[in-house]
């Protein structure tokens, strides 16, 4: 029993409208059986606990079918989103796609502000007490050595072409140009260590160049992940920083300085050849004036300008695309609707068939049911093959859209299968087979949860009202039987 309570309480929570009308068919069910085994009573009470047992035993049937049928589509689906879910389902196929993807383009990439440490000598007799950060307190700060802390970064020009490479994971490749105006404002020498870091989750830079006044610079690369030099900078000399390279990235690109500091004459400017794409500028307030839109040559761009403001800006660009990740996600979608379809459908379908007082017996329900729950199972097992016309991309699309030509089976089947029923309930439950069949999981394709809401409240309407005309019209036609018998 505890092995049960988790999953019905799971059921219950995520289909309490369709278990609440499988009460409502289960309870006539048995009301109507028990009502009419009422001629079989001897008085009794044995003959009233046999009626009893009798009549509640197709509504447990019922209940158990509904459940089973739920399960195994339920459980299918697990399956089915293990394989074709998201990148977020670990070792589906597109979380493969996606991991195969980052180990050539890296990720998000995000290049951190060059930072500029100058040290002077401390003269004999000084004391000096420094708060220095662990980063600072590195091999390059020498014993007898302290740190300048006015501002060494003049002005900055930034230039940045992107091209998008994959739309299905937004993957990308840039070439980026960063100019550096440096200064030192002490009035003796000093000793300037430049640092820049290097984005985290790249793959490879190609092209890397960093050049001062024109000059190649040698470079580290330290354990920190960062590109290191140093230089003598004489008292009041101003020197230009050029930093070149080529890379790859993956969703945005993004320009930031950690922490807030004083900057002048800042300019970052950003290509984008192709692809979609939005701009990215925290703070919105900070004093970061942004312009863009298209250029001659058919590029968009985007211009971040600071002209003089103490703030830690955030700049970049966010790259989308329709299908990001999920290329079978309309199947991902639509197909958890497939249980509760078959639960609405045969609770309606032992409604009608009740008010009709012809009542669908449990192997009726179940040959419904299972020939109801072919047409996802074919589905979520990888679906119909496809012709070599449809795009990787169109896929799913493909296979959504061949629901209501799978389902044009069952129906035949359950038109010749079912036993001979009253023309009209047959009818009517063929209907409703097609529209829960072939229409209903088509809700989860609406991009906007309240509009899928909205449906499923309008279905629920209609089924009620579906049931309240049902029942009156056969009331009225029995009436009118009545009176021309009299």
């Amino acid at each position: 029993m505890d092995v049960l309570r988790p999953i019905l309480e799971n059921w219950f929570l995520r289909e309490p409208m369709a278990i609440l009308w499988m009460v409502i068919a289960a309870a006539l069910l048995f009301g109507m059986a028990f009502v009419r085994s009422r001629g079989e009573d001897d008085g009794c009470a044995w003959s009233w606990f046999r009626r009893l047992l009798e009549a509640l035993l197709p509504s447990l049937l019922f209940v158990g079918l509904l459940g089973m049928f739920s399960f195994l589509l339920n459980s299918n689906y697990a399956d089915f989103r293990q394989v074709f879910g998201s990148f977020a389902v670990g070792g589906s196929k597109s979380n493969q796609a996606w991991q195969a993807e980052w180990e050539s383009y890296g990720g998000i990439f995000v290049q951190r502000d060059l930072s500029v440490m100058q040290y002077i000598p401390i003269e004999e007799g000084e004391a000096v007490q420094l708060e220095i950060s662990d980063e600072e307190a590195s091999e390059d700060n020498h014993l007898g050595e302290k740190l300048i802390t006015q501002t060494s970064i003049t002005g900055f020009r930034g230039e940045v072409e992107i091209g998008l490479e994959s739309e299905r994971f937004n993957s990308y490749s840039f070439q980026a140009v960063y100019e550096y105006d440096i200064i030192n404002p002490a009035d003796t020498e000093t000793r300037a260590v430049f640092r820049l870091p290097l984005s985290a989750h790249t793959i490879l830079y190609e092209g890397f160049e960093v050049l001062m006044d024109g000059e190649d610079v040698p470079w580290v690369y330290d354990d920190t992940g960062a590109v290191t030099w140093s230089r003598k900078l004489a008292a009041g000399e101003k020197t230009s920083i050029s930093i070149h390279y080529t890379a790859k990235g993956m969703e945005s690109y993004l320009f930031e300085l950690l922490e807030p500091r004083r900057i002048t004459n800042f300019e970052l400017v950003l290509f984008m050849k192709n692809g979609v794409y939005g701009s990215r500028t925290e703070p919105a307030n900070g004093g970061i004036q942004l312009e863009e839109g298209f250029i001659e040559d058919g590029r968009y761009r985007f211009k971040w300008t600071i002209e003089d403001a103490i703030v830690s800006p955030h700049l970049g660009v966010n790259l989308y695309t329709g299908n990001y990740y999920a290329p079978f996600h309309e199947m991902v979608v639509s197909l958890p609707y497939a249980a509760r379809a078959v639960m609405l459908f045969l609770s309606l379908a032992v409604l009608t068939s009740l008010i009709f007082s012809a009542p669908l017996k449990v192997r009726h329900v179940a040959l419904l049911a299972g020939l109801f729950v072919l047409p996802y199972l074919v589905l979520m097992a990888g679906g119909v093959p496809a012709p070599d016309t449809i795009a990787p991309g169109d896929y799913a699309h493909f296979q959504v859209k061949m629901l209501p030509l799978l389902s044009v089976i069952p129906l035949v089947l359950a038109y010749y299968c079912l036993p001979k029923q009253p023309k009209s309930v047959l009818v009517l439950v063929l209907v409703l087979m097609a529209l829960y069949m072939a229409g209903y999981p088509f809700i989860g394709l609406m991009l906007d949860e309240r509009k899928r809401n909205a449906i499923e409240g309008a279905v629920q309407v209609g089924m009620i009202a579906y049931v309240f005309a049902l029942t009156l019209f056969v009331r009225v036609r029995s009436l009118r039987k009545k009176r021309k018998a009299e």
